[in-house]
């Protein structure tokens, strides 16, 4: 009977353990930052998911590429000289 009464709390632990398991989807978002008067392609411009540690910045060419891991995650745009752009990702 202790035995069983061990079993059934290991399991209970388990299903519980598991039930608080939650799969991270990642995304990997791309794009290209220009300037707004004149299209002129962005370098250096600073990328970052609001809240997190995670970013990146724009290549020669203004092109960036970034991994969510937030459905709905915010990118936060920022580069000197020019006012810092928050955009959310949507689900596509």
């Amino acid at each position: 009977l202790q035995l069983m009464s061990k079993l059934l709390i290991a399991s209970a632990l388990l299903l519980v353990s598991w039930l608080g398991f939650v799969p991270t989807e990642t995304r990997t978002i791309t794009g290209k930052v220009t300037d707004a008067a004149d299209g002129t392609p962005l370098p250096g411009v600073s990328i970052s998911v609001k809240g997190t540690q995670s970013g990146t910045r724009t290549d020669q060419n203004g092109l960036y590429t970034i991994v969510i891991s937030q459905p709905k995650a915010v990118l936060e745009f920022s580069f000197i000289g020019y006012i810092t752009q928050e955009v959310k990702v949507e689900q596509q």
